[in-house]
């Protein structure tokens, strides 16, 4: 059978839900099922991409006979837009 498996947390993050959804996509792939897996870069539980994977758009490994596709999810992004609507609530007006 053929598995792909949408995750945001994912190997090589140790805690959240990596761990499960890596023993689930290991779990099939023991089984002889053809795994694939596509997730974001590494950024819990610190809420930021890990060094070593920052400024990637995305990347295509294979772990322990699973093909992982990793893509930037745009959590910075995302951050620094909040951030920037944030400070300009914060100004005052002028009126």
């Amino acid at each position: 059978m053929r598995v792909l498996v949408f995750g945001t947390n994912y190997v090589p993050e140790r805690t959240g839900m990596a761990p499960f959804t890596t023993g689930l996509c290991e779990h099939f792939a023991s089984q002889g099922h053809d795994v694939n897996v596509i997730t974001t870069f590494p950024y819990y539980p610190e809420w930021r991409v890990w060094d070593g994977y920052r400024g990637k758009f995305t990347q295509i490994q294979k772990i322990k006979g699973i093909l992982s596709e990793t893509q930037q999810a745009g959590y910075d992004k995302f951050r620094a837009e909040r951030e920037k609507r944030r400070q300009q609530n914060a100004k005052p007006s002028g009126n």
